[in-house]
Order: C-alpha cells, then sequence, then structure tokens
C-alpha cells in the first residue's frame, strides 16, 4: 500500500467523521435514519447472546485494549524494535486524545440517555459521539494487522490472523449498538476515526518502521 493510499484512506475516513459530526450537531435527517435501520436489524436481545455480546464488547473497554497494547509494545520492546514500539504508542494515544476531544465537542447523550424506556445491557458513562470501543479496536486490532509482517512468517497463518483482526473490529463496534450503548452513527464515526488515525500514522511512519524489519507491503 503506496502512501498515498494510505493518505487517500485517511482522507476518506476523515470526511465521513466530518460528515456524521455535522449531521448530529446539526439535528440532520439522515443520522436518526441510518441509526432506525441499523438498530431494527442489530437489536434483537436474547439469551445466550446477551451474554455472548456482552463478552465481545468488555474486549473492547479501555482497560483490556490498553492492556493488549502494552503487551504488544513490550514483545516489541524485546526485541529491541523501538521503532514499532514507538508506532504503537502514538496510535493509541493520539487517537484515544482525538476520540477525548470530539466527544467533547459533539456532546451527544447515549441513546438510553436520550430515550429512558432503553435498558443497556451494560454500564457506559459520558458522551456516546464516537465510540470510542470503535476506534480503539480499529487502532489494536488495524496496528496487529499491519505488524503481522513481522510477526507470523507464514502467510496461512497470517491471513488467517489477519482475517481474525478485521472480524473482531466488526464485532465490538456492532456489540456497542446491540448492548444499546452506543447510536450505529457513533460506532461508524469511530471506525473513521480509527482508520484515519491509523492511516496516517502508517503513512508517515513506514519509511521509518522498515528499519525494525517491517515490511512495507502488506503481502509480504
Amino acid at each position: 500500500m503506496s502512501k498515498n493510499a494510505k493518505l487517500i484512506c485517511a482522507l476518506i475516513a476523515a470526511v465521513i467523521l466530518g460528515s456524521l459530526m455535522a449531521g448530529v450537531m446539526t439535528g440532520a435527517s439522515f443520522i436518526p435514519g441510518i441509526d432506525h435501520t441499523v438498530i431494527s436489524a442489530v437489536v434483537h436481545h436474547s439469551q445466550p447472546l446477551n451474554s455472548i455480546v456482552i463478552a465481545i464488547t468488555n474486549l473492547g473497554n479501555p482497560p483490556v485494549i490498553t492492556t493488549f497494547s502494552i503487551l504488544l509494545a513490550a514483545y516489541f520492546l524485546y526485541r529491541r524494535q523501538q521503532r514499532i514500539v514507538a508506532f504503537i504508542a502514538t496510535n493509541m494515544i493520539v487517537v484515544n486524545l482525538a476520540n477525548f476531544i470530539v466527544k467533547n465537542i459533539v456532546q451527544r447523550p447515549r441513546p438510553f440517555v436520550q430515550d429512558s424506556s432503553i435498558t443497556p445491557l451494560v454500564h457506559a458513562g459520558g458522551y456516546s459521539f464516537p465510540s470510542g470501543h470503535s476506534a480503539g479496536s480499529v487502532l489494536l486490532f488495524g496496528t496487529i494487522f499491519i505488524l503481522l509482517g513481522l510477526m507470523a512468517k507464514h502467510v496461512t497463518w497470517r491471513r488467517v490472523l489477519r482475517t481474525l483482526c478485521i472480524l473482531m473490529i466488526f464485532a465490538i463496534g456492532l456489540s456497542r449498538i446491540y448492548v444499546q450503548v452506543h447510536f450505529p452513527t457513533d460506532v461508524l464515526a469511530g471506525y473513521s476515526l480509527g482508520t484515519c488515525g491509523l492511516m496516517l500514522s502508517w503513512a508517515f511512519m513506514a519509511p521509518w518502521l522498515t528499519k525494525d524489519g517491517l515490511p512495507l507491503k502488506l503481502h509480504q
């Protein structure tokens, strides 16, 4: 993936995030249109599905994402690949800061705050937009997706693990809608924020990361 391709992906993600922000803050009609359509398709509570989805959504909790990020960084620090450690730290710190800033600009109440008839399946505080779990999952599993070029030498294992990374990103995002602590547009915004940050850091740090052995091309 070339630097220009990464920057284009970042730009597309930024446009989506900006459009959703503007839509939420101005009360645009397309926002509830997206939300209601997705919610009606996703939110159908039942046991044992509730327990499974709660377990998935808990994997995106900040302490869990932070712990996995630290372990990932520790692995590369042990291998004396400090540039990779810096890449991991940059991804997590910068995007988490951006998520905090956007939340406090938009200040969107959570679904169960807007509608008292909603009973969420998990506890959640603070503002709703964007979904920090969604942004964090993109950052963690997206970073792992990229770094598997170093971590898994066998092509088959790389493909399997990268598929699992993609599935985890989507599963965590969908789980936030299912447990009713986020609107679908919150999740989409979180994905967009995480993707924008990941693509930017990868685009500008890639030449530097090759000094620690990271292939420039994902298929290598």
